[in-house]
């Protein structure tokens, strides 16, 4: 949000959860790691990111109103201005 602006707030969702309102950013609880630029062996990759799958089809879903509605990052701005990578 701070990088790309507020207003797309309505239209951001957290990947790790889209759809509830997260109680807070500690320890990292949604931190999702980018198989992309993992080197390990494919098979590793597979088992480790598989749940990824059933997660794109459930936003899938809500994008289409067939599933749960998604919790946009427009609920949560007071926890999203408490992490900032810049440190403003």
């Amino acid at each position: 949000m701070i990088e790309y602006g507020g207003d797309l707030a309505v239209k951001s969702y957290l990947f790790a959860d889209p759809f509830t309102r997260p109680v807070s950013f500690a320890h990292r609880e949604y931190a999702v790691i980018d198989p992309t630029w993992d080197h390990r062996a494919a098979c590793d990759l597979c088992a480790d990111h598989a749940w990824m799958r059933d997660r794109v089809a459930q936003i899938d879903e809500a994008l289409h109103g067939r599933g749960r509605p998604l919790a946009p990052a427009a609920d949560y701005l007071d926890l999203l201005a408490e992490v900032d990578p810049k440190g403003h």
